[in-house]
């Protein structure tokens, strides 16, 4: 039989290990693998209230569409991030994705 907390944990472990492959999908020039693991993980941290991971997921996956020109894709997570880091008050991280949300507007302009 399981708790919640363990729940939860092996939940969160999940979303962990998929945001480090996401990463190395990245790496590797796999976006399309990364934009799966990294979705899930994005999921999992929301549910969680995880809000640092959730916006920093969203951001890697605005740079996975990025990386496969879907530009209004990307937008779309560069929004949705960019308000939490500001919440956070984590200005150098709101910085990269606001300069990111405006090379990608320029782009699509």
């Amino acid at each position: 039989m399981y708790d919640r907390r363990g729940s939860m944990s092996r939940g969160l472990g999940e979303a962990y290990f998929l945001d480090l492959f996401g990463d190395a999908c990245n790496s590797l020039g796999r976006y399309d693998e990364a934009i799966v693991a990294l979705t899930r993980a994005v999921q999992v941290f929301k549910e969680h209230g995880m809000h640092c991971a959730h916006a920093v997921g969203l951001f890697k996956l605005a740079q996975s569409h990025l990386a496969l020109q879907h530009h209004r894709q990307a937008i779309g997570y560069l929004e949705e991030c960019l308000p939490i880091f500001h919440g956070l008050h984590l200005p150098a991280s709101a910085e990269r994705a606001q300069a990111a949300l405006q090379a990608c507007l320029l782009t699509l302009a």
